[in-house]
């Protein structure tokens, strides 16, 4: 298959079709997972897929549990969108495991999906262990008050082509963002600190486009 971008953004796939109520959790439950589970089925059939959106569907822990397992094995996976879901502690640790060995993702976006103080630790250091592809990652209008420096500094440390990440909108005192900007500028590199600018994911998205156009547009040269 030829294609490079999924979104399937604004659409709940969180079995919000019943009613709430204790007799529909279970259906609830289970229609998450089959949704889930078919997105994933989409990326192991679609090989070549670069960038999937799944932003404002309503994808929780459950959800993320079956995507997880196809994004891990998914390796042409640039870009994952995964913002203004109810992802909380569990689901963000879950995104971290299948980022944390990822060959290729360069842009994450979580933003507004619940991320707490210890899943953005959590994050730190999973991706510190393996993943060195990450160019760009939104957390922004989260809840995160507090920042791990030792996880923070040894990320930053491993993950070399990182240039931003935006932690605006959420709970970090002004003194933490200063020592987050110096961490950055002692590795003398190029990257927005948490107060900073940072380029939106659309820019990053229009870009990506853009490159593809190119380079199909060129001819084929042995």
């Amino acid at each position: 298959s030829s294609l490079l971008a999924l979104d399937l953004s604004h659409n709940y796939i969180d079995g919000g079709k019943w009613q709430a109520g204790p007799r529909d959790t279970a259906k609830a439950i289970e229609a998450v997972r089959k949704a889930a589970e078919a997105v994933a089925g989409v990326l192991l059939s679609n090989p070549s897929l670069e960038y999937l959106a799944l932003s404002k569907t309503k994808m929780s822990t459950d959800g993320v549990k079956e995507l997880s397992k196809g994004i891990a094995m998914h390796g042409a996976l640039r870009a994952l969108d995964l913002s203004h879901n109810p992802l909380g502690t569990d689901g963000t640790d879950l995104v971290a495991e299948a980022v944390q060995s990822h060959p290729g993702i360069s842009t994450l976006c979580l933003s507004a999906a619940n991320v707490t103080t210890q899943a953005f630790n959590n994050l730190m250091l999973k991706l510190a262990k393996g993943n060195t592809t990450l160019t760009e990652l939104d957390l922004t209008r989260n809840f995160i008050q507090n920042v791990d420096m030792e996880n923070f500094s040894w990320f930053n440390a491993n993950n070399i082509h990182v240039r931003s990440i935006d932690l605006r909108w959420n709970r970090i005192p002004p003194e933490l963002c200063a020592l987050l900007e110096e961490s950055f500028t002692r590795s003398a590199k190029a990257v927005a600190a948490a107060t900073g600018p940072v380029r939106p994911l659309a820019e990053v998205l229009r870009d990506f486009f853009s490159l593809e156009e190119e380079r199909e547009s060129k001819p084929y040269q042995l």
